[in-house]
């Protein structure tokens, strides 16, 4: 029977983080989004500083 109460005590924890993720998931979207493109830019970049490396050497 406890862990019964303890699956249910459980399921609602993850029903009111579920509904804080909804309300925060456009604004960690919305970072997710700034941060891939911040990652790709350091990734193009980090690929273009290494064929001049490569070229002067």
């Amino acid at each position: 029977m406890f862990l019964f109460n303890n699956v249910l005590g459980r399921k609602r924890e993850l029903e009111k983080s579920y509904r804080s993720w909804l309300c925060t998931t456009t604004a960690g979207s919305a970072f997710l989004a700034v941060a891939a493109s911040l990652l790709h830019c350091i990734y193009q970049g980090g690929r273009y500083i290494f064929f001049l490396f490569i070229q002067f050497v």
